[in-house]
C-alpha cells in the first residue's frame, strides 16, 4: 500500500500551498514492515500533464494533489493511489491533542528550538524530549543545522516516526480508532476510515513492524545546478527509480 503524505507549508499572509513536505509512506502487507522515503522538494524533474521541467514540489501548486502523485509515479515507476495531506498549522493542533511528541535532539537542535519558538522549556543538551505543537512546528521547518533540506526532511521523517510510537501506545482497538477520528480532523484523504483502521492495527499491534526512512535522490546520484537562475537538485531519476523500487519493494 503506497500513499503520498503531503504537508502544506502555507504561512501567514500567504495564499496557496506549497507541498514542502512529500513523503511516500509504502506498507508491505506480508511482511509487516513500512518504508518512509523523503522526495527533496527543489529535485528537478518534468512535471506530469504540464509539459515543462521544474522542482517536484511544484507539481503540487500547478495541479494539487493528482498532480503530484502522477509526478512522482511517473518519474520513479511508483503506484501511489492513496494520499494524506495536512499543513503546518494542523499538524502543530494534532500534536497539542495527543499531549506531544517524544522526540530525540542534539543539543543545537534544543537551542534553535527555544530561539525560534521563543521559549526556554528544552535544555539545550543532547537527548530525548517530550515537545509540544509549536515546537514540533519548528524542528519540521529547521535546515539550519548544517546540511539543508537534507536535514529537514530527516528531522520530518522522525516526526512521522513519532506520530507511529504514539499510536503504538494505545492498547485496544477502540482507543485506536478514538486517536485515528481525532486526527482526520486535521488531515485531507481519499483513504476510508476502515482502511485506516486496518492500517493501524497492523502498525500498533504488531509485533514486527517497523519503519524505515530513506530520501529521493539517493546518495551518490545527484548535483546541485541552477536553472533559470534558480538552485535545483539534479538527479540520475533512471538510477533513482531503480534505487526506489528496490528499497520499497525488497523481499
Amino acid at each position: 500500500v503506497n500513499i503520498l503524505v503531503l504537508g502544506e507549508d502555507t504561512r501567514e499572509g500567504e495564499s496557496g500551498g506549497r507541498s514542502d513536505t512529500m513523503m511516500v509512506l509504502s506498507y508491505n502487507k506480508k511482511t509487516g514492515t513500512a518504508k518512509l522515503v523523503s522526495v527533496l522538494r527543489d529535485t528537478y524533474v518534468p512535471i506530469a500533464g504540464h509539459g515543462t521541467w521544474n522542482r517536484v514540489n511544484t507539481a503540487y501548486r500547478f495541479g494539487g494533489v493528482g498532480m503530484a502523485i502522477n509526478t512522482i509515479n511517473q518519474n520513479f515507476g511508483l503506484d501511489i493511489q492513496y494520499y494524506i495531506s495536512t499543513d503546518f498549522q494542523n499538524m502543530q493542533e494534532m500534536v497539542d491533542m495527543l499531549g506531544g511528541l517524544e522526540l530525540t535532539l542534539t543539543k543545537e537542535e534544543a537551542a534553535y528550538i527555544n530561539k525560534t519558538t521563543k521559549t526556554s522549556d528544552l535544555p539545550e543538551k543532547d537527548g530525548t524530549y517530550t515537545l509540544n505543537g509549536a515546537q514540533v512546528l519548528t524542528h519540521s521547518r529547521n535546515r539550519k543545522m548544517g546540511d539543508g533540506d537534507w536535514g529537514r526532511t530527516r528531522r520530518q521523517r522522525d516526526v512521522l516516526l513519532s506520530f507511529f510510537n504514539r499510536a503504538k501506545q494505545e492498547k485496544d482497538v477502540a482507543s485506536l480508532l478514538s486517536l485515528i477520528n481525532g486526527m482526520t480532523e486535521h488531515v485531507k484523504t481519499n483513504m476510508s476510515l476502515g482502511m485506516m483502521l486496518d492500517l493501524g492495527k497492523a502498525a500498533v499491534f504488531s509485533g514486527n513492524f517497523t519503519l524505515q526512512g530513506g530520501h529521493i535522490p539517493f546518495d551518490k546520484t545527484w548535483n546541485y545546478a541552477r536553472v533559470n537562475g534558480a538552485s535545483v537538485i539534479k538527479a540520475d531519476l533512471d538510477k533513482n527509480k531503480e534505487l526506489v523500487l528496490e528499497f520499497l519493494y525488497e523481499k
